[in-house]
């Protein structure tokens, strides 16, 4: 869904597939999808995408059920994702620097019934770190390759693509048209620096008035041509899984609570500091990690550097600080201390300072920072 060079109708579709039905008939002959030698018009597309509901339907996906993609941005990946949304389900999207636990976790959670996955990608088998990490999750039915060796009884996605002829692009339309721009389209886990990975609830409506605000905001046009960097299994949404964690992101009104913390500049520009979940509050003031963080990085020995707050009888909580000195360093907890006293206000001085190796990150290479809470609690007692 693009805006031509003369105007695209404003009249947004409800759901993804539409929009895909209106990039047909408004751009079908116009080049949509390039991978490596793939290049594909938005008709090309829509009559894979045909091509690929029709095999879901043969295998028995119903609206409602969950699909998972554990893959790397290739065709395949869009193509299985038009498809699912097309037939009423929703894509599970996963993070391809996951392990197998992690990935089995967003599996189990989602419900997923299908995994479309490779087993080639950087030298890493997905369907090979599930089996080795607990195995397969019950709830799925079918692995189904996009690339790479097919092992035991996965399914191959050539061999999927042939149930197509099981089905019919009619009955396809009627599933169709029972998808509304409510329904589910994707879940998309976040990336569990303050817990377990969430399920994010997208809707297909809510993701098309997304797309078509961002794409006015940069100036997208449908004559443009738009590199993908970034992975496939990036965006927000609600909490699958987790009422209380809903109920927590999401107000009666309808306002979704990022947990951002930022500043608002006279142009109306939002300058995003930290994160409220990671503020605490020391004696009566909030302390932002960030904030501190920052500071620690001007010390000439500190390579890297991350804060988080811990209980304390008499304050509440207080800063502690994991640091990673520079190789040339020989950086004490102590001379820490008395050059945050020196450099920040006093009730943003780390009480414990912990000089480390390295930071335990998740697969996003975001900081695990209840797991240095966890760990500064147990030093302190």
């Amino acid at each position: 869904m693009m805006r031509q060079a003369v105007g695209m109708s404003e009249v947004l579709p409800d759901t993804i597939p539409a929009a895909l039905d209106r990039a047909v008939e408004e751009l079908g002959d116009r080049e949509a999808l390039v991978d490596e030698d793939v290049r594909w018009t938005w008709s090309e597309l829509a009559a894979h995408v045909d091509v690929a509901a029709r095999a879901l339907l043969a295998t028995g996906i119903e609206r409602g059920d969950r699909v998972a993609i554990w893959s790397p941005n290739v065709g395949e990946w869009v193509v299985a994702a038009l498809a699912v949304q097309r037939v009423g389900g929703a894509v599970a999207t996963m993070n391809t620097r996951f392990k197998g636990h992690e990935g089995a976790y967003n599996i189990r959670t989602s419900g997923a019934r299908l995994l479309f996955s490779v087993t080639d990608f950087l030298d890493t088998d997905y369907v090979a770190l599930l089996e080795a990490d607990g195995g397969v999750p019950d709830c799925l039915d079918e692995i189904i390759v996009f690339r790479g060796p097919t092992p035991g009884e996965t399914t191959s996605w050539t061999d999927f693509l042939a149930r197509s002829e099981q089905s019919s692009s009619d009955a396809v339309q009627e599933r169709f048209a029972e998808v509304s721009g409510e329904d589910m389209c994707d879940i998309i886990f976040t990336s569990g620096t303050t817990g377990a990975p969430k399920g994010a609830m997208m809707g297909h409506a809510a993701s098309i008035r997304a797309f078509w605000a961002w794409t006015d905001v940069i100036g997208l046009r449908s004559d443009d041509r738009h590199l993908i960097v970034y992975p496939f299994f990036h965006a927000f949404g609600l909490y699958i899984g987790d009422p209380d964690a809903t109920a927590e992101a999401i107000d009666a009104d309808g306002w979704l609570h990022t947990g951002d913390v930022g500043v608002l500049d006279a142009a109306g520009n939002i300058k995003i500091t930290d994160r409220l979940k990671d503020m605490f509050i020391t004696g009566g003031f909030n302390v932002y990690p960030a904030e501190v963080e920052a500071i620690l990085w001007r010390h000439p020995e500190v390579a890297q550097a991350s804060v988080v707050g811990v209980p304390d009888e008499r304050m509440g909580e207080v800063c502690a600080a994991f640091v990673i000195p520079r190789s040339d360093s020989s950086l004490d907890p102590e001379s820490m201390i008395s050059w945050s006293r020196d450099n920040m206000a006093n009730y943003k001085v780390p009480r414990l300072v912990e000089v480390v190796d390295s930071l335990p990150m998740n697969a996003s290479n975001k900081v695990l920072k209840f797991e240095l809470r966890d760990r500064a609690a147990t030093r302190r007692g």
